[in-house]
């Protein structure tokens, strides 16, 4: 069985990193991703907005701030993100989902059908089933 690090560990590690290179998007990636399994969503958010300040094209953190804006019911202020990360990786499923969720989230209903459309050609099955989903409740499919 695959153990996980213990998330004060590496929240400890990440905070060393981050003292001897304050600027290294990986580090402040990975520091989110710690803070994130110990709880600390606001402290994530923060470290994943510095890392992009930094490294814009850094497609793994859009990618983590947007789903926790989303989580956060923050669709539009999730939609730079999905951007983004559908500009760095326009052939992920899970990147043209987000970005159809969230602008379906907004109402803007004819922007997100061809992201959820390309989703649900691109991706497995469960992401499939999911664009599929958003689809149906905006009576596009059946």
């Amino acid at each position: 069985m695959k153990r996980f690090p213990d998330p004060t560990q590496c929240k400890t590690q990440n905070e060393t990193a981050l003292r001897s290179d304050p600027m290294n998007a990986a580090v402040r990636y990975n520091f989110a991703l710690a803070l994130g399994r110990a709880g600390d969503v606001d402290a994530a958010q923060r470290q994943l907005e510095a890392a992009l300040e930094s490294a814009p094209n850094l497609a793994d953190a859009h990618e983590l701030l947007a789903n926790l804006l989303m989580a956060r019911g923050q669709a539009a202020d999730a939609l730079p993100h999905y951007r983004a990360w559908v500009a760095l990786r326009p052939e992920s499923a899970q990147a043209q989902f987000g970005l159809g969720s969230a602008l379906a989230m907004i109402g803007e209903r004819e922007a997100a059908i061809p992201h959820l459309q390309k989703a649900a050609t691109l991706g497995d099955a469960a992401t499939r089933e999911s664009a599929m989903r958003v689809l149906r409740e905006l009576g596009v499919v059946r």
